[in-house]
């Protein structure tokens, strides 16, 4: 007959085994993009932890999100590494993208790269931490 000590041990380590490994919360960054203004345009960041970067075209015509910094230091999703293209995302007018990554520590800027709406505004910082 199994000590009694054997028995708690085994009835632990069952418990432990069982137990299921607590992941980190998804966390999601909305970024809506209008005309000329992205809205935040300061977004922060927990640097590691699994993101959704929800980009909202609210306008009529496209957008993108261009941050290169960004996207090369990251850990993006396959499928979302897919719609990311030389650091740019491209937004269609009246949709939603989203981006699923886990960032890596810094300060990253972003910007449209459609002609001249950088210079109107839109541009912005991402801080990871």
């Amino acid at each position: 007959m199994p000590s009694l000590r054997f028995v708690a041990v085994t009835a632990c380590l069952a418990l432990v085994a069982a137990a299921p490994i607590p992941r980190p919360e998804r966390s999601v960054a909305t970024v809506t993009l209008n005309n000329f203004s992205f809205n935040p345009s300061v977004i922060e960041l927990r640097a590691g932890a699994p993101t959704t970067l929800s980009l909202r075209n609210v306008s009529g015509s496209g957008h993108s999100f261009s941050a290169p910094g960004l996207f090369a230091s990251a850990r993006l999703d396959p499928g979302s590494a897919a719609l990311v293209r030389h650091g740019r995302v491209e937004v269609p007018a009246r949709s939603e993208v989203n981006i699923e990554f886990a960032a890596a520590p810094g300060r990253y800027g972003f910007k449209c790269t459609h002609m001249f709406h950088a210079l109107l505004g839109m541009t912005g910082t991402i801080i990871v931490r």
